[in-house]
């Protein structure tokens, strides 16, 4: 089954896989959601969500909530929201 059968089964759109899957399932395997197992999907989220400093990704300096949750809602914050 492929990774856009199994998450439209699950109530995803084609829409978030065009603008938001397609794009890790390519960095993954150069191929897009409807070509790449879900199997190899699941499997490389299931190791990155056991993972717990965000940046062993090297995507941010330390953990999300200090250099990207946390300053965006310390922003909004500031700004009255």
């Amino acid at each position: 089954i492929s990774f856009s059968e199994w998450f439209l089964s699950k109530g995803g759109t084609r829409l978030s896989i065009q603008r938001m899957w397609d794009p890790v399932a390519y960095a993954l395997g150069f191929i897009d959601c409807d070509n790449i197992s879900a199997r190899c999907m699941l499997t490389v989220f299931g190791f990155f969500a056991t993972k717990t400093e965000a940046s062993l990704l090297r995507m941010l300096k330390g953990s999300p909530d200090n250099f990207l949750s946390g300053p965006i809602q310390k922003y909004i914050i500031s700004k009255g929201g």
